[in-house]
């Protein structure tokens, strides 16, 4: 049995250049795997802040509505006010008018 040093030679470069591209989308595959990940991380990174942010909307709003509701109690204490206070003119100008027909 002869062992051709050309075979021999083409088997070697074969299974080193499988070897190569194998190395390479290798590194190919790595790289694009942080580079996934990576995106992934922003992304989560990026949804956190925005769930953040919508927490505080959500505690402004409340707040908000609080607020607009005591604002409406006031109001609604003032107005009470003014028209017990306009009964009492009412009255007043009722009085005023029987004395000035009783006088005339």
């Amino acid at each position: 049995m002869t062992v051709d040093i050309s075979n021999i030679l083409t088997v070697l470069g074969a299974a080193g250049s499988t070897a190569f591209t194998l190395w390479a989308h290798g590194r190919e595959f790595n790289k694009e795997k942080r580079r996934t990940l990576q995106e992934y991380a922003d992304a989560q990174v990026q949804a956190e802040g925005l769930r953040r942010d919508i927490r505080h909307l959500q505690r402004s709003l409340e707040q908000l509505s609080g607020n607009v509701a005591h604002l409406d109690e006031e109001a609604e204490g003032r107005f009470r006010t003014v028209e017990a206070q306009m009964g009492q003119l009412t009255g007043a100008l009722n009085v005023l008018q029987s004395m000035l027909k009783q006088g005339a």
